[in-house]
């Protein structure tokens, strides 16, 4: 899981620097991920060291020369971590463990639901240039994170970001 969480971050600060515009307003849906979410550019598929496409990157509106970052990223979970009484320490364990890679500093914490999927909300202060806000769900046997990078938290928190945040759905 930390390493997923640290192939996730490093993605991010790469897709900051090497950015491109594509067209705003995506509807996105994995390869049988059982979610989709809209992106406000034309993602970018970047393939995780097993070679799975499991991670998706779209750069945003560009906000004092730094443009926010929009990602997915889905991973299966076993069978032993998919029983009920897991799943908190699991989607804990993911806050913690995206702290630990980034080094960062939690500024938000909280327990959240969607179409009855468990899952957590949090923000942390990466470095005094870099944000993250990210959601994070438990959905069946994968975990399904979405999340925006920004050089503040109200790049993280505006109106765009909250918009994609939203956007997501999973299906039952």
């Amino acid at each position: 899981m930390r390493a997923i969480l640290a192939f996730v971050l490093s993605v991010a600060v790469g897709a900051i620097a090497s950015a491109q515009d594509a067209p705003a307003g995506k509807r996105f849906s994995p390869r049988d991920a059982g979610f989709d979410v809209v992106f406000p550019a034309e993602p970018t598929l970047r393939d995780t060291s097993d070679g799975t496409d499991t991670i998706h990157v779209a750069t945003g509106p560009q906000r004092k020369k730094v443009e926010d970052l929009y990602l997915t990223c889905h991973w299966i979970v076993n069978e032993k971590l998919r029983q009920e009484k897991n799943v908190p320490a699991y989607l804990l364990g993911v806050v913690q463990g995206a702290v630990q890679a980034s080094k960062g500093k939690l500024l938000e914490n909280k327990e959240i639901a969607l179409n009855g999927f468990p899952g957590r909300q949090y923000i942390i202060e990466v470095n005094d240039r870099n944000t993250m806000a990210t959601r994070v769900y438990f959905a069946g046997d994968r975990v399904i994170y979405v999340g925006v990078v920004g050089n503040d938290h109200d790049a993280v928190t505006g109106a765009e970001a909250r918009q994609f945040l939203d956007s997501l759905r999973i299906q039952k």
